[in-house]
């Protein structure tokens, strides 16, 4: 049986779109100021869980990406991690039930064969270092699909939109969950797109 593998074109392609997609989201969340009181959209979530003690802050907040074609939804919990440094971590994740909205008026349903885990995460939020942006999968994830994969997933977030959703239930199993924390080096599902060695 013939096993097809990314080529090198691919994986920089690969590579490309996934800082793409950081950089999206990013950009949507924390466009204006990176501050915890400005204006950003991040600000405008609604709050699902929040730890201040004296110099570490962290809040998670969540958001929904409905499709604006078909009755496809997504779940994302914003983590940020504010400490030394300012740290995201995006975990999205498709619905388990039904979710039937008012505004927009419409139903979605979870997909019956497509499964979606991601971290997504800056360990840098606002500097410019490409090795500070993780991409990791949760779930297994055949490599020779990975370029589709992705592909179709910032397809996805392209033609859906952003909802602030305050149902603490619908994101109860990604809460608090080490995979929807911003990484540090060294943690399992810290998959730096760009790594840097000690000798660059």
């Amino acid at each position: 049986m013939e096993r097809h593998t990314l080529d090198k074109t691919d994986n920089n392609i690969v590579l490309i779109t996934k800082k793409y997609v950081i950089d999206m989201l990013n950009a949507t969340m924390f466009s204006n100021t990176l501050m915890w009181d400005g204006i950003d959209q991040f600000n405008e979530l609604p709050i699902l869980t929040v730890e201040d003690d004296k110099n570490i802050r962290m809040e998670q907040r969540g958001a929904l990406f409905l499709h604006r074609r078909s009755q496809m939804a997504l779940r994302m919990v914003v983590t940020a991690h504010e400490s030394i440094s300012q740290r995201v971590c995006y975990r999205i994740m498709g619905i388990h039930d039904t979710l039937i909205m008012d505004d927009p008026r419409k139903t979605f349903y979870p997909p019956e064969y497509l499964k979606v885990d991601f971290s997504i995460a800056d360990t840098n939020l606002g500097m410019s270092q490409d090795s500070a942006y993780s991409f990791s999968y949760n779930i297994p994830v055949d490599a020779s699909k990975e370029k589709g994969i992705v592909f179709n997933f910032l397809r996805f977030l392209m033609d859906s939109e952003v909802i602030a959703y305050e149902d603490v239930e619908l994101f109860k199993d990604m809460l608090n969950d080490v995979l929807s924390l911003p990484p540090v080096p060294g943690d399992p599902h810290f998959k730096p797109i760009y790594s840097i060695s000690q000798d660059t």
